[in-house]
């Protein structure tokens, strides 16, 4: 995902509900945030963003154009 207001990439789960501002961090919930709790605005990352970003090697599916 993307936090527009800070223009930066977060892991989401949509199970949990839980996000990480590094990817590394995934599995270790106490460095992640709770989602819901968050105040800022959110929309799905481009695979442009993931590339400007330089997130690509952890993308485990496909995006459609």
């Amino acid at each position: 995902m993307r936090d527009v207001s800070s223009d930066s990439l977060y892991l989401h789960c949509e199970e949990c509900e839980w996000g990480w501002r590094n990817p590394e961090e995934a599995n270790n919930v106490a460095s992640g945030f709770l989602t819901l709790d968050a105040d800022f605005e959110a929309e799905p990352a481009t695979k442009g963003d993931i590339d400007r970003y330089g997130w690509a090697a952890y993308v485990a599916g496909h995006f459609e154009a």
